[in-house]
């Protein structure tokens, strides 16, 4: 437990299960996950027990750990200060949803898949931030995800170790910007690399704002709802 307060903490949760299992580490944790059929990335636990660890943990990982630890599954999650999974949309819908005609049904998928579909991209562009000071100052567009190396603009560590803006050609060019989304809460101005151009015309986020629009004016069309 943390000494400073009593809140329990994800290192906490990992040192636990450490403990628990005769004070191994590192791979040694990563095997007695693996016997239990658990994933668990022994260089996550590392970097969690040494207080290094600065990314989201995915659900996979608190699983293990909470299993490992023996401390339950609802604390670890708030103890990493992520939501504990949600029953599935098909739970939460019930009988409503088999209600709907095929074509609201066809709405409702088309809209989740665009907002899973979004969700994503802000995930990755979140996850490459976040390693962003650990990339060899040589790396490139080529080493990076496809939708960043469609960016017309991007940010690209210099081997003099100064971060510059730069365009496709290599030539210093302005930031271009993207509003932000109070329907899906997720603001591309924060998320420069999400809400780059690509060469058929807008950005993945642009474009799944126009298809959700799309479907939203599809939703209102009587004839589409029959």
């Amino acid at each position: 437990m943390n000494d400073d307060s009593n809140e329990l903490t994800l290192r906490d949760v990992a040192l636990a299960a450490s403990e628990r299992l005769g004070g191994v580490r590192g791979r040694a944790l990563d095997r007695e996950a693996k016997k239990r059929g658990l994933t668990l990335s022994y260089t996550t636990v590392d970097k969690i027990i040494a207080g290094t660890y600065k990314s989201k943990p995915k659900p996979e990982t608190l699983n293990a750990l909470a299993e490992l630890s023996g401390i339950g599954r609802d604390q670890v999650y708030e103890a990493a200060k992520v939501p504990p999974p949600a029953p599935s949309l098909a739970e939460e819908l019930g009988a409503a949803g088999e209600q709907l005609t095929p074509a609201q049904r066809k709405i409702v998928i088309d809209t989740v898949n665009l907002m899973a579909r979004q969700n994503r991209i802000v995930a990755e562009a979140l996850e490459l931030v976040e390693t962003y000071d650990e990339m060899p100052p040589s790396m490139t567009y080529g080493d990076m995800p496809p939708w960043v190396t469609y960016g017309d603009i991007g940010t690209r560590r210099r081997a003099t170790g100064q971060d510059e803006e730069v365009g496709r050609d290599g030539d210093a060019a302005p930031s271009k910007q993207a509003a932000g989304s109070a329907a899906t809460g997720i603001n591309p101005d924060e998320l420069d690399l999400a809400a780059k151009a690509k060469p058929d015309g807008g950005s993945l986020y642009e474009r799944d704002q126009r298809a959700m629009r799309d479907v939203g004016e599809e939703s209102q069309d009587p004839e589409g709802a029959s």
